[in-house]
């Protein structure tokens, strides 16, 4: 309901956080603003051509040392971790592997985009790509189910993302099959716009952030600077659960799209 119209009803999530995770977070953001474009613009009511040409831009510096970081205080006893990556620094996909890969109980995953590699695309013509290529994520979501995890996943149905979340979802499912875990792998279509980047792992430790299951957000040398916080306080996970039952309920069984 933004006053730009440009929200279109987009659900997404995030975390409100306090202590020492919110000074790593801070930091991050510190890193990422200087080395950042600022750009300037005296009217931001101009027409946008006019406005591009009347911006200047400049190098990002921090100035704002806030008080904030010398102190930690919090009430709270919960655990949480600040989980960063970038095109040098890839501490998030490996934490993220991890997590999937220790399951054992369930995991439950609201994405907009879930892919294979980018080459993979080329599965909506013809079949290039198997389960040898996926990416890590995807295997290590695999790993679970072989552990015994129920994997429910929720997709968004964006029209472009839509052609890599379906070939990424098919041959996940092909590779389900034919290891004996198809009952344990459940993926639905969100019934609206999913801008959401979260997964629940055996209902103790809870992922929200920006990192996509996509082929742009991981990999070591590449991808986009993403991040995401992990904890394990109980609040959030009852809230997340709340939403993702929510959802799951809205979704319409992956199987049955196009029928």
């Amino acid at each position: 309901d933004h006053p730009s119209g440009q929200g279109l009803g987009d659900a997404d999530s995030g975390l409100v956080m306090k202590g020492p995770v919110a000074q790593a977070a801070r930091r991050v953001y510190e890193e990422l603003w200087e080395d950042a474009t600022v750009r300037s613009c005296e009217d931001i009511t101009l027409p946008r051509g006019l406005l591009r040409i009347s911006c200047e831009d400049s190098k990002g510096t921090f100035t704002d040392v806030a008080e904030a970081m010398r102190y930690a205080p919090t009430e709270d006893e919960a655990v949480a971790f600040s989980m960063f990556r970038n095109l040098r620094y890839d501490e998030s996909d490996e934490q993220i592997y991890a997590a999937f890969a220790s399951a054992t109980e369930s995991i439950d995953v609201a994405q907009a985009m879930f892919s294979m590699p980018l080459m993979c695309n080329i599965n909506h013509f013809f079949d290039v790509c198997t389960f040898e290529e996926a990416p890590k994520y995807l295997q290590s979501l695999m790993t679970a189910a072989e552990n015994g995890a129920q994997i429910r996943i929720i997709l968004s149905p964006y029209p472009i993302q839509n052609v890599e979340n379906v070939i990424a979802m098919e041959i996940f499912n092909q590779e389900a099959e034919a290891r004996g875990l198809s009952d344990r792998v459940e993926i639905r279509w969100f019934d609206d716009l999913l801008h959401a980047k979260n997964a629940l792992i055996d209902d103790e430790f809870l992922i929200i952030g920006s990192q996509n299951l996509h082929h742009s957000a991981f990999g070591e040398g590449d991808g986009l600077s993403e991040y995401n916080i992990g904890t394990s306080d109980p609040g959030a996970i009852e809230q997340f659960q709340k939403m993702f039952e929510h959802f799951w309920k809205r979704a319409e069984d992956f199987a049955m799209m196009g029928e």
